[in-house]
């Protein structure tokens, strides 16, 4: 397809309602780069037959025509180029809209400027509200901002009336922005705050905070916070009537942030009465926010309490919580035989991932002995009772250091079962480790035993085993 039929095509387009004007410009703009630096000759070139056939790279509609020129040279528009013309045609700028705008104040526009006021549906009237709500020096750019914020001339006059009457083009745009309205910002002086400056009432837009809160904190007669504390208490939602009910507990160097960080992690009034029922009178805030954090709760302190436990500090009992040693656990470790571990075992324990029907299993296969150190040993090594149980059969009084030490030297659990299938007896692991290590098999010791040689020692069967070819 031609460059004419292309810029056609996208004419009809345009008019056909088939794509904004904007999105046409965007196309036409994207053709015109693609021509050639002198697309006449390209064209005749590509069309050799007709070498003087004209070029019209122009469509009938954005033709330049005198009179349009005449009217925008006296506008102070002179030498206006084939693309400028383009784009004022395309976007609806006429010279009596140009006209108009300079009447309305603005007088130095250039062409870019008064289609970015086109482009944004800014009438002569919008401009003019502007002048006369007491914006001076405005620009293009500015009136451009103004709008796309949906900031109104009854906003600005609002504002002056609320005592804002210096309110930079920044600050209108920053209003907008946030939604920071007249009736929002008269709520809040109908409710006390009479110095609010632009940067507080922003972050008040910028956080949600309702009027409603305010009114909630002056029902409650509490008129002590400053700006920033009621952007906080808006910021993570914190109601006011938390911030009374904390209050009355009477905490020490209690603080809004210290209320805000209560909200946060859900201390509630409650929470803090339970704690000090059971006995925790002096608690501060951070020891209430760190209990919390770690889901330690009343009922969960009771419950230690009830085990025992009852002159638990707090650094403990968040120890217990971050490390997930739940009651349960307690009561099923001890039932398993470990009714004497310390506070630091039981830690230890819940890191390690020591199952405490797994000690059971352990002490009914016989490690009824063993040390808080074995077990945990075991469960870093994840010694499985059937394994503990093949090296007990070979070897009854094996300790649980020779079983770990087995485990280490890669003694499985089918060799040793082949073994005792095999008939063989050892003295002690040592020697099922060594047997392995030099590689006899079940079936060799099976050959040796068919032979009459049961007495045979460990060494005689491995050198046995070396000889054998």
């Amino acid at each position: 397809m031609d460059l004419q039929a292309e810029r056609s095509m996208i004419l009809d387009m345009i008019a056909d309602g088939k794509i904004s004007a904007a999105e046409g410009e965007m196309l036409l703009q994207a053709l015109d780069e693609s021509v050639p630096a002198d697309p006449v000759s390209a064209f005749r070139s590509a069309n050799p037959m007709h070498p003087h056939r004209p070029v019209h790279l122009v469509h009938p509609a954005f033709q330049m025509e005198p009179g349009q020129i005449a009217k925008l040279a006296e506008l102070g528009y002179e030498d206006v180029s084939q693309g400028d013309y383009h784009r004022i045609t395309l976007h609806g700028v006429t010279p009596e809209f140009i006209s108009e705008i300079q009447a309305a104040g603005l007088t130095d526009l250039d062409i870019g400027e008064a289609v970015e006021l086109r482009i944004h549906n800014i009438s002569p009237q919008y401009v003019q509200a502007l002048l006369d709500a007491g914006l001076t020096d405005l620009d293009a750019g500015d009136i451009v901002q103004l709008k796309i914020h949906n900031i109104r001339p009854s906003y600005i006059r609002e504002f002056r009336e609320l005592g804002f009457e210096d309110l930079s083009i920044d600050d209108l745009v920053q209003f907008g922005i946030h939604k920071v309205r007249p009736s929002y910002v008269r709520e809040f002086k109908e409710l006390g705050l009479d110095d609010l400056t632009v940067d507080d009432l922003v972050q008040f837009g910028i956080h949600k905070v309702r009027p409603s809160l305010l009114q909630e904190l002056r029902t409650l007669e509490i008129s002590d916070l400053s700006v920033d504390d009621i952007v906080q208490l808006g910021i993570h939602k914190v109601r006011a009537g938390l911030v009374k009910e904390v209050r009355e507990l009477e905490i020490e160097d209690l603080t809004i942030d210290d209320i805000v960080q209560f909200g946060i992690h859900k201390v509630k009034p409650g929470f803090i009465r339970e704690l000090r029922e059971l006995g925790f009178s002096d608690l501060t805030t951070d020891d209430l926010v760190r209990l919390a954090i770690h889901n330690v709760r009343p009922d969960y302190v009771r419950e230690l309490q009830e085990l025992g436990f009852d002159l638990l500090d707090i650094d403990t009992l968040v120890d217990f919580g971050i490390n997930h040693v739940k009651p349960s656990f307690i009561r099923e470790l001890r039932a398993a035989g470990l009714d004497d571990l310390t506070v630091d075992e039981i830690i230890e324990m819940s890191q390690r991932r020591v199952r405490p029907e797994r000690v059971g299993e352990y002490r009914e296969i016989g490690l009824e002995g063993a040390s808080f150190d074995d077990f945990i040993n075991m469960a870093d090594h994840r010694v499985q009772p059937e394994y503990l149980r093949a090296i007990r059969k070979a070897v009854p009084d094996a300790g649980s250091d020779e079983i770990i030490d087995a485990f280490e030297r890669n003694l499985r659990l089918e060799f040793v079962q082949e073994m005792l299938a095999a008939g063989i007896e050892v003295a002690n692991v040592d020697e099922l480790c060594c047997l392995r290590e030099r590689g006899v098999t079940p079936e060799f010791v099976r050959e040796i035993i068919a032979r009459g040689l049961m007495d045979t020692d460990v060494e005689h069967i491995i050198r046995l085993y070396t000889e054998r070819e």
